[in-house]
């Protein structure tokens, strides 16, 4: 994998520009964090590298084909267990990260779900993991945990947060949007 490069992306909502000629290099191998104020752009930025957004203008190069995320809400099934749910990911080591795998989610506490959300973009084997706000809802000890386990994988991560006490957790690359 290479580096993950955005060039002079514009992106707007009707009348609003969101982003203006923004430009930015995710580094292989490095976690990222993007951060700024509520409304700036960040969760917009990660939508258009997902291909989930088309920018008016600029380019993102070098995403990879699989892309492990996790997005600002859960998205889980509700009916499922934890460990169906994390499979959905993909086939990679399920890691539970202190979470019962074997109740539906929509018996778990919101910390427990947002738990299971990031075990399941690991599930994904994915070089790449993008994440949005991914430690919300989650108290310190369970934060701490979930920390080590990202910081100790061989992957790109770039995440959003407006907490530079996680970016520095964490160990990131910070940008400022």
């Amino acid at each position: 994998m290479r580096d993950v490069i955005v060039d002079k992306l514009n992106i707007v909502y009707g009348d609003k520009i969101v982003l203006k000629d923004f430009s930015a290099a995710f580094k292989h191998g490095r976690c990222t964090a993007v951060m700024g104020k509520s409304g700036c752009g960040k969760t917009s930025l990660l939508n258009v590298m997902l291909g989930l957004l088309k920018p008016v203008s600029g380019t993102v190069e070098g995403m990879p084909d699989k892309v492990g995320v996790v997005f600002q809400e859960d998205r889980l099934c509700e009916e499922f267990t934890g460990l169906a749910n994390i499979k959905l990911g993909g086939d990679g080591m399920v890691q539970d990260l202190g979470v019962r795998l074997d109740k539906p989610v929509k018996e778990l506490s919101g910390g427990q779900r947002r738990r299971i959300a990031i075990a399941r973009a690991m599930a994904s084997n994915a070089e790449l993991m993008i994440m949005d706000e991914p430690f919300k809802g989650l108290d310190g000890a369970s934060k701490e945990m979930v920390m080590n386990v990202l910081r100790n994988m061989d992957r790109t991560i770039i995440f959003v947060t407006h907490d530079t006490t996680e970016a520095e957790a964490m160990d990131a690359i910070m940008i400022e949007m």
